[in-house]
């Protein structure tokens, strides 16, 4: 496969996640909305997105059940967390289902994940990679990311009025 085909298959398979990210978009809690799609031997595998109010997580979901994961590629829209929370790490389920590829978009703002999930899994001989449509990653968790960088909330709302001012 060359280089350029390849680049195209994983914006294809990133713009799928963000396509499930977008169907929990605003239910998620205090968590982001991440989609993600596992894709095995060329084949989407599983699609898969965060649920209502944040849990499980979307790579969660997505590798549940006892099929063989083994040799996948998963696509994420966000590094996946690493961290003991009110769930346990979506990175220690990656390796346990032997997944052999992570892409994903941004990195997670979160301190306790950001840029340590690409070191964990790469440890455990799991190729990751972040930046794959980072600018549509940016541009998708901006509210995430302001809020976690400066404690403040992001608000989006929408004035409208008639031609008589009502």
């Amino acid at each position: 496969m060359s280089t350029r085909e390849n680049k195209d298959n994983h914006n294809y398979f990133m713009n799928l996640a963000f396509n499930q990210a977008r169907k929990i978009q605003g239910n998620t809690g205090e968590n982001p909305s991440v989609g993600v799609v596992i894709v095995k031997n060329g084949i989407v595998f599983r699609l898969a997105h965060t649920s209502f109010n944040g849990r499980p997580h979307a790579e969660q979901v997505a590798l549940k059940g006892k099929e063989n994961f083994k040799g996948s590629i998963l696509y994420s829209t966000l590094e996946p967390c690493n961290h003991f929370g009110k769930s346990p790490p979506c990175t220690n389920l990656i390796i346990k289902k032997g997944v052999k590829k992570v892409f994903f978009s941004s990195f997670d703002p979160d301190r306790r994940t950001f840029k340590k999930s690409k070191k964990i899994l790469k440890k455990k001989n799991i190729n990751a990679t972040g930046n794959i449509l980072k600018s549509k990653g940016d541009h998708f968790y901006k509210d995430f990311i302001i809020k976690n960088n400066s404690k403040n909330i992001f608000i989006a709302s929408k004035l409208a009025t008639s031609k008589d001012f009502f």
